[in-house]
């Protein structure tokens, strides 16, 4: 039977979707999310979510580059799905992502 779905693509909505994990998401939830560190300081917006591998990788755009940031839980402090906000330690951001000018 599952063959039949082979190359189509499967919508679910929010009401039939599965309950995540404490601290984990919906990819949907976290594009267009604000990043600010724990000083106030705004990083930029979500823009995009990759999956390489061992984790996420938050694409976050800012007016003049882009900064590759980890999702790690040593990184994000909080992230509140209802404000599309999201806060990471700035020392931490410093030491672990990537950023493009």
């Amino acid at each position: 039977a599952a063959e039949s779905w082979r190359g189509k693509l499967l919508y679910i909505d929010r009401a039939n979707a599965i309950s995540l994990p404490e601290g984990s998401y919906f990819i949907p939830d976290l594009v267009d999310m604000d990043v600010f560190t724990d000083a106030d300081e705004y990083v930029g917006k979500i823009i995009d979510v990759l999956q390489p591998g061992a984790n996420d990788v938050y694409v976050v755009k800012a007016d003049s580059y882009t900064v590759m940031m980890p999702a790690l839980k040593s990184l994000i402090i909080d992230v509140d799905i209802k404000l599309k906000r999201m806060i990471v330690s700035a020392p931490r951001l410093a030491e672990v992502a990537l950023r493009e000018d």
